[in-house]
């Protein structure tokens, strides 16, 4: 009889073990967190592009074809340091042109004082010709180059030349002509001083050149580094061209674009939080320092026309900036300390209704929750949960209200 029952307690045994092997294998493992008393932030995230408060766009002053870019990128400059040249050659020939008639202009001038011959005077007289003639042809010249100006089939570098030259050619009529009459003529006070108005014209035309010639050498406005240069050597560029782009690392910023429709929750000295893997940035921190008034459209890289509100914001000084990357930017547009936190991986929706599957011996239990702020990884609680009630985490569909649960790690 005895064996009988301890051969019955042995089968009994078995089964139990059977049994609580068999429940445990149906357990379903998670992962759990702990809710805590903490805080939370809340963000509005954009990209941000890091500028200069004091950066200037170079602008050419002449045109011309750009012969030498003496700085690239990166370059740190000195004011009034030489940083491109523009193809001078032409205004350097018409400067010696110039210098020549001066030169020429005094020396007849000299010459008319002295006594005069018949053979001097036909000789004038054929200088005069001669004038005239190249006169007549620049005029023919130029009243052709217009029209063809005028209907885009000359250009207005060629242009140009063609009236500079009908000045020269009278400037040189003009000469002889007055060579002419001092030969025919006693010289008188009046002739000297048209000799004298003369060559103070020439002298104004030469320095106004020479002041166009400075325009050909690109200098630097201020101290700084440069950021882009916008032309190549060989480029030719008009008068209002941007060549270079200068600024200063010792007083940047961010600008960002911002959602018109999450610009309410941003004001002015709202904290930010600045990142960039490329410029091995983590948290650095700012503010916001400008909201600018008016909204505007900008197309998105997906297609998407959208409003936006640009966002000035200061940041602060670290080695590594650059002027003209991109960085992440994050907005704190609200902060909440001493509050009830779980991770947000926690919380699903059912019905439009937050839940959550709270652990009660080893059992998921189904909990209606309310939440308040919610931030990045964590949301605060408002009811439905208490602290030290542990929840699971990112909750599978297998996991129902009452399933048995097995606890794999804590976080």
């Amino acid at each position: 009889m005895k064996k009988k029952w301890m051969i019955i307690g042995i089968i009994i045994l078995i089964i139990g073990g059977i049994l609580y092997t068999t429940k445990a294998k149906n357990k379903i493992p998670v992962e759990i967190s702990t809710a805590t008393i903490g805080e939370v932030s809340k963000y509005v995230e954009e990209t941000g592009t890091i500028k200069s408060h004091h950066q200037r766009i170079v602008h050419g002053n002449s045109s011309g074809e750009i012969t030498t870019i003496h700085v690239t990128e990166g370059d740190l400059v000195k004011k009034d340091q030489l940083l491109a040249e523009i193809n001078g050659e032409k205004i350097n020939l018409q400067i010696k042109a110039f210098t020549s008639q001066i030169e020429s202009l005094k020396a007849e001038y000299q010459q008319a004082i002295k006594p005069t011959d018949q053979k001097k005077i036909s000789q004038t007289e054929g200088k005069v010709a001669n004038a005239k003639l190249e006169l007549d042809e620049a005029k023919k010249n130029l009243t052709r180059n217009k029209i063809l100006y005028e209907q885009g089939a000359f250009s207005k570098k060629a242009y140009e030349a063609a009236v500079k030259d009908v000045s020269i050619k009278e400037n040189l009529l003009s000469m002889a002509t007055n060579e002419l009459q001092l030969l025919k003529n006693p010289v008188s006070s009046n002739i000297k001083d048209q000799y004298k108005a003369q060559i103070s014209q020439l002298l104004y035309q030469k320095e106004a050149l020479e002041k166009e010639k400075e325009d050909l050498l690109i200098k630097a406005p201020m101290d700084g580094i440069i950021t882009e240069v916008f032309v190549k050597n060989g480029g030719y560029i008009q008068p209002g061209t941007r060549l270079l782009e200068i600024g200063k690392k010792d007083d940047l910023y961010v600008e960002v674009d911002v959602l018109a429709s999450e610009i309410s929750e941003i004001i002015e000295k709202n904290p930010v939080f600045i990142e960039s893997d490329n410029l091995n940035i983590k948290g650095l921190q700012g503010s916001v320092t400008k909201i600018f008034p008016k909204a505007f459209s900008k197309v998105s890289d997906l297609g998407i026309e959208q409003k936006r509100v640009r966002i000035h914001t200061s940041i602060s000084k670290f080695k590594s900036l650059r002027i003209g990357y991109e960085v992440d930017v994050k907005f704190e547009v609200n902060h909440k300390k001493n509050i009830l936190t779980i991770p947000e991986s926690a919380i699903f929706s059912i019905a439009d209704e937050k839940y959550v599957f709270v652990v009660d011996n080893h059992k998921a239990l189904l909990r209606k929750i309310t939440t308040g702020l919610e931030g990045e990884d964590h949301i605060e609680i408002l009811s439905g949960i208490k602290k030290g009630d542990q929840v699971i985490l990112s909750p599978s569909d297998e996991i129902k209200d009452g399933a048995l649960i097995k606890v794999e790690n804590e976080s």
